[in-house]
């Protein structure tokens, strides 16, 4: 008996599942941790001020820039391993915790150790996959405005729908595919077959969560 998910329900399973987050947040503070390394990397930039660019002029002409920097990558390398350990070691928190498991930060945290490189190599192919779409649309978009700025314009209608198709497809892919490396051992190739099974057997759905994660 098929049954068709309608927006209503859709609205109520949303918001189960961000109930159920919140939670298990609540309860589980420890997962903060992990959260706080996850968003570590996106929210970099927003350490440096634009008015503290005068600042970081003087500090590089400084004999102490060199020690500055050092600190800078082996900060920045740090945040970057613990965000892929983290990614994985809650993903893997989560998991128990909704299927009645024990969850401990060690074991977790041990989990996200042991997925550290397949976790690398998912990232590297996220990057490498969103610099190639970005590619495929912005190359067609600035031949249409050296044509003429009107043809740039429309053809921007075009682009711009299937640059967002692509890039919620390219995320929900390496969203599963996490999911399948941490819940079932998977290796990425067979996670990324997991993910586009999943991907394609739930497409409306897929682009409802992704466009609202976003």
């Amino acid at each position: 008996d098929d049954h068709t998910v309608t927006d209503e329900e859709m609205a109520m399973e949303f918001g189960s599942i961000l109930q159920r987050s919140w939670d298990i947040a609540w309860r589980y503070k420890s997962l903060w941790v992990f959260g706080l390394f996850i968003e570590s990397i996106g929210n970099l930039n927003g350490l440096i001020d634009k008015d503290d660019y005068g600042q970081i002029q003087s500090i590089i002409s400084s004999p102490a820039f060199m020690t500055i920097l050092m600190i800078g990558v082996v900060v920045g390398l740090f945040l970057f391993i613990m965000h892929f350990i983290s990614s994985a070691a809650h993903i893997d928190a989560v998991n128990k915790l909704t299927r009645g498991g024990v969850y401990t930060f060690g074991s977790s945290f041990s989990i996200g150790v042991d997925n550290f490189l397949r976790f690398l190599g998912l990232g590297i192919l996220l990057f490498g996959a969103v610099v190639a779409l970005a590619i495929i649309i912005i190359l067609p978009a600035v031949l249409l405005f050296l044509i003429h700025w009107v043809i740039g314009i429309l053809g921007l209608i075009i682009l711009l729908p299937a640059f967002i198709a692509g890039l919620v497809t390219v995320l929900m892919l390496y969203w599963f595919s996490q999911r399948a490396i941490v819940v079932r051992g998977s290796g990425i190739s067979d996670a990324l077959d997991e993910a586009y099974f999943l991907f394609r057997t739930y497409l409306g759905t897929c682009f409802k969560f992704a466009l609202i994660l976003i």
